[in-house]
């Protein structure tokens, strides 16, 4: 069943997440977590409006995050937006094996990161508003399930409309797409729930997340008799 307050109020725009920081390198060599918020902050100073948020995913969020990707079936997962890595990293920790994932990562800086992080992942330099393009030419197929940390609120509605239109249309019938939102309603404006025909539902609230965060999910609208529109 669809949530009948998904479209009732705004959405926050602005993540004001602080992770633990702690200092140094983690023991693999790779920046500990304080060098990955620098990054990202700095990140953010220079492209706010693209950034969106201040500091990076908390690990409860995009442990709530990996989890119900792995929940939902087998086959291809898409991330939107790696950032710095912390939903990346949920997604492997919840199981999910190197050759079902492929990251979407449009920020120069952050995609180098990400490489040199994750170096058996397959890690697209490519906008999600391009999505349909970046797919093709790496040759990725049906998609499961597409994973979304995009700062969308706010965006131009024909900017969301292209994002969404074309990770639906990987998506097929079946898949589903997985967002968050800060504020109290879907991060989807209804406006574009309805045009695109896609059901909105509460998956998860993280009251441990800092602030406390809402897991959404999304899938096409069945209809009696013919399946999803």
């Amino acid at each position: 069943m669809s949530d009948a307050s998904a479209c009732e109020r705004t959405a926050s725009p602005i993540d004001l997440s602080i992770r633990s920081p702690r200092e140094g390198r983690s023991g693999n060599g790779l920046p500990g977590p304080l060098a990955e918020a620098a990054l990202f902050f700095g990140a953010w100073l220079r492209h706010p409006a693209n950034i969106g948020a201040i500091m990076p995913t908390r690990a409860p969020l995009a442990r709530a995050m990996g989890d119900e990707a792995a929940s939902d079936g087998t086959g291809s997962i898409v991330e939107l937006g790696g950032g710095t890595g912390p939903l990346t990293r949920a997604l492997l920790a919840s199981g999910i094996s190197h050759d079902r994932l492929t990251v979407i990562e449009r920020n120069p800086v952050f995609h180098r990161f990400l490489v040199r992080q994750f170096p058996n992942l397959r890690i697209l330099h490519a906008d999600a508003e391009e999505l349909t393009e970046a797919l093709t030419r790496h040759q990725v197929g049906r998609v499961r399930t597409i994973v979304s940390s995009l700062p969308r609120v706010g965006w131009p509605l024909a900017r969301q409309r292209s994002i969404l239109s074309q990770s639906f249309a990987a998506l097929g019938s079946e898949g589903g797409f997985l967002e968050f939102s800060y504020g109290p309603v879907s991060p989807v404006p209804c406006i574009l729930l309805r045009e695109l025909g896609l059901v909105a539902r509460r998956l998860k609230r993280v009251w441990g997340n800092f602030p406390p965060a809402t897991v959404w999910g999304y899938r096409r609208q069945l209809i009696a008799g013919n399946g999803p529109s």
